[in-house]
């Protein structure tokens, strides 16, 4: 279910709406004072939902970006917002990463825009050119820079890919938010922890390439789940010097460390557990515009219940 700003105080997610929308304010905020920055010194731009299974993470991500148009502009800011479509992360493999799917999703909604409007000007030639540069070093992506039967200069340039990967990803974005007149590109990643086998690469992908100025991140996850994988790639890293030494390394500290850094306290929307909703009063109405409950005044697991035994 994807609720409108109307019931962002009414919610059973009011709380996580409030702290979610507030953080990305603050983002903005941040982004209009700061003077220009380096790449390298972008603020984490990364608004995490996190929860256990069937605790709504998708619904409150998605009715998060559903309500960002409307909380701009109540908020009376002039900034405007771009979306691609949310990325799933089961597509992600050895040969497709989260790159290259916002990339793909960037692309199909351009070449939509200029079939339908039958475009061709300047900003159409340079977002083609952007997209151009970066499909080509996507394509380096996790390639050996250095191969004997290159030329010096092909191997120079497969140096330079992560170097300038970034950069370019930079200007595609701005020029994707030029043409469509917005401000800031928001990415929507829906359960990045389903996918165990690529979710750290996935993760240190957002780290190294995403966390650009003008671009909003609104992620999902259950926290113990991502911990476990980042656990597992710090233990396989750091297996050779734990293996007969009597310093073991911690990698519990050490995954929530980076997961810390990657995913700040304050940028974590915390959804309540099952236990918390299931004793929350429920009102039952008969259709939204109905202002008589049919039923009220006890618990959401003894309602429900008593509407699965009246069926």
């Amino acid at each position: 279910i994807t609720e409108g700003y109307d019931s962002r105080k009414t919610s059973i997610f009011a709380d996580q709406y409030k702290k979610a929308l507030q953080e990305i304010d603050a983002y903005i905020s941040a982004k209009d004072e700061e003077t220009e920055t380096s790449l390298q010194e972008s603020r984490n731009n990364i608004i995490a939902f996190m929860g256990d299974r069937g605790t709504g993470k998708t619904s409150c991500m998605m009715s998060v970006l559903n309500m960002l148009d409307s909380h701009l502009k109540e908020g009376k800011r002039n900034q405007t917002i771009a979306t691609v479509e949310v990325v799933d992360p089961s597509f992600f493999d050895e040969n497709t990463n989260i790159i290259y799917l916002v990339v793909g999703k960037m692309f199909a909604a351009f070449k939509e825009s200029i079939d339908k409007n039958n475009e061709d000007n300047l900003r159409v030639h340079d977002l083609m050119m952007a997209f151009q540069n970066v499909l080509s070093q996507i394509s380096m992506m996790g390639k050996s820079p250095l191969n004997e039967n290159d030329t010096d200069t092909h191997q120079l340039g497969n140096l330079l890919v992560t170097v300038n990967l970034k950069k370019n990803l930079k200007k595609l974005v701005d020029c994707y938010l030029k043409y469509y007149g917005n401000d800031f590109l928001v990415i929507p990643v829906d359960d990045i922890d389903n996918n165990t086998d690529q979710a750290y690469k996935m993760m240190e992908q957002i780290r190294k390439y995403l966390i650009l100025p003008n671009v909003i991140i609104l992620i999902s996850f259950k926290l113990e789940q991502i911990s476990n994988v980042a656990e597992l790639y710090f233990t396989k890293l750091y297996s050779p010097l734990s293996s007969g030494s009597k310093n073991t390394v911690n990698v519990g500290d050490m995954a929530q460390k980076y997961l810390l850094k990657l995913f700040p306290l304050e940028h974590r929307v915390a959804l309540p557990d099952l236990k918390t909703m299931m004793d929350k009063e429920l009102e039952v109405y008969k259709n939204r515009e109905d202002k008589d409950a049919l039923l009220s005044g006890s618990s959401m697991k003894y309602t429900m219940t008593a509407l699965i035994f009246r069926m």
